[in-house]
């Protein structure tokens, strides 16, 4: 079960971080708004599953908007693709948790694995990004109006320079081009993208020591830098916080609690036993199943 004073504590200490913040004017015109009360999902590969580990991105975007009394449900996955996304038997479809969450808006991270298949499967992964799109455009997860998106696309390789690591040229030239087409298709749908991809390669090269573990999964301070860059995409001036590291540090302390018990609540080790096969054998007249729906809102 996940403690509300554990998340009231997040709202508290944005709240209190608000002293900290530059506020040097919103901008004219940020790429997309956040509304108060909004409940904002995170789906997608690796990238947005790691978020969980670093809590940057949240950290961020709390600081910046300490009155809006945000929450962040991470429902990301390593290895998700928009057509593919595996699961333990019983687990709920995409559109079932994001149901759950009460989504109102929805952070997309995918493309990296499909861009391994390079121009081969360009053509597939734009049909495949255009019906996922239509589809939760089509949703009212909150029960109220269809979700707001935003795209991200893939980060880019990171070359290590090391002998037993790709350089990552090639999936690069795969990355870019896999970025564009995501790019058109979100103008055409009217749905906000961000390109990570651009930014990324230009922090790589500024960068005095590697951000990535790999070339392609951020560390902590490489997932800090590509959160800055996403909050300024999106909320221009409004996304841009000052260097109270005190009061930031806090804050993030407490997003990282609040993901280690929803993950525990999200991602349980043994989904067999609680959304598959044995789910539904009851003890004592209660079964995993009726616990996991009981507690199914959160």
């Amino acid at each position: 079960m996940i403690h509300r004073t554990r998340f009231c504590t997040i709202a508290l200490l944005s709240v209190l971080f608000v002293a900290g913040l530059s506020k040097r004017g919103v901008a004219a015109d940020p790429a997309f708004e956040l509304r108060k009360g909004d409940r904002i999902s995170y789906i997608g590969n690796t990238l947005s599953d790691r978020m969980q580990h670093h809590a940057w991105l949240e950290t961020y975007i709390q600081a910046a908007y300490p009155q809006h009394e945000l929450t962040f449900r991470n429902l990301g996955f390593p290895g998700d693709e928009v057509k593919t996304r595996s699961r333990s038997a019983n687990f709920g479809s995409p559109d079932q948790w994001m149901t759950k969450m009460q989504s109102d808006v929805v952070f997309c991270f995918f493309g990296y694995n499909e861009a391994l298949r390079g121009e081969d499967g360009l053509s597939g992964f734009e049909n495949d990004l255009a019906a996922m799109i239509d589809g939760m455009l089509a949703q009212k997860y909150n029960g109220k109006s269809a979700p707001r998106l935003v795209v991200f696309s893939p980060i880019a390789h990171e070359d290590l320079r090391s002998p037993v690591l790709p350089d990552g040229r090639k999936n690069n030239s795969n990355l870019e081009i896999y970025t564009r087409t995501m790019a058109d298709v979100c103008n055409a749908k009217g749905v906000t993208f961000v390109d990570l991809f651009t930014p990324t390669r230009k922090l790589y090269e500024n960068a005095e020591k590697p951000l990535t573990l790999n070339g392609i999964h951020l560390l902590e301070h490489g997932n800090r830098a590509v959160a800055k860059v996403i909050a300024e995409s999106l909320f221009g001036d409004a996304g841009a916080v000052s260097k109270s590291e005190k009061e930031l540090q806090r804050l993030r302390s407490a997003v990282l609690e609040k993901n280690l018990h929803w993950f525990s609540r999200y991602r349980v080790v043994d989904g067999y036993n609680v959304f598959g096969g044995r789910s539904k054998l009851a003890w004592f007249g209660q079964s995993n199943a009726d616990v996991k729906i009981g507690r199914a809102h959160v």
